[in-house]
């Protein structure tokens, strides 16, 4: 089996993955800035979630009302107990 070359690393979809930049063979930023922006990012996501969980809350209840309605909806249809319901009114 042939090596793979430095230019052309493979993926799982693909697309070749960009080598991680170095200088004189260590990474050009330190493990613990890596860490520590990732922290930042996630307080920073954690932060605008519960400034928005009224909007985040109301999606959820939403999303799992459909996901729980969705297939009663198509069982009603398939057996014609709903065969007009609900009205269609699109524009």
């Amino acid at each position: 089996m042939g090596q793979v070359a430095d230019d052309h690393l493979p993926s799982a979809v693909g697309v070749a993955i960009a080598p991680v930049p170095t200088v004189a063979g260590r990474p050009a930023l330190p493990r613990m800035v890596g860490v520590l922006l990732g922290c930042a990012s996630l307080f920073i996501t954690l932060a605008g979630i519960r400034a928005a969980r009224d909007l985040v809350g109301t999606v959820f209840l939403a999303l799992v009302l459909v996901v729980t309605a969705a297939p009663i909806s198509r069982r009603l249809r398939k057996h014609r107990v709903l065969a007009g319901w609900p009205p269609r009114a699109y524009c």
